[in-house]
């Protein structure tokens, strides 16, 4: 066998697992892609994650001016209501960010699952 054609099998093997790997990731693991493609690193302030099932922290305290980014670790839409802020339709994987200019408490949910608060 050449030498070229002896290397050749292993690199489509190894191209392919890759974009198998990142086939996966980008479709089919909304929770994972959101990790690699938000990173945690990137937000200032606070890190609520949404899920069918709620929100994780339930509850959060922040100082006045500090911003919260809410991200859709679910499989499912979500768009985050509060009684002075509202976000766009957050897709599996994306975020939301508003800055808290006010003293106060603030009550939010998700209107496409209205139990969640």
């Amino acid at each position: 066998m050449p030498p070229k054609q002896k290397y050749l099998m292993p690199t489509i093997i190894f191209i392919f697992l890759i974009a198998f790997m990142f086939i996966y990731l980008i479709l089919v693991h909304p929770q994972t892609r959101g990790e690699i493609l938000l990173g945690e690193e990137k937000f200032e302030g606070v890190v609520i994650r949404v899920t069918q099932n709620g929100f994780s922290p339930e509850e959060v305290r922040i100082s006045q001016g500090q911003k919260i980014t809410w991200i859709n670790d679910g499989r499912g839409r979500h768009r985050i209501s509060g009684l002075d802020f509202q976000s766009s339709i957050l897709n599996p994987g994306s975020s939301y960010t508003h800055t808290f200019t006010n003293r106060g408490t603030f009550v939010y949910s998700c209107e496409f699952n209205p139990g969640l608060r």
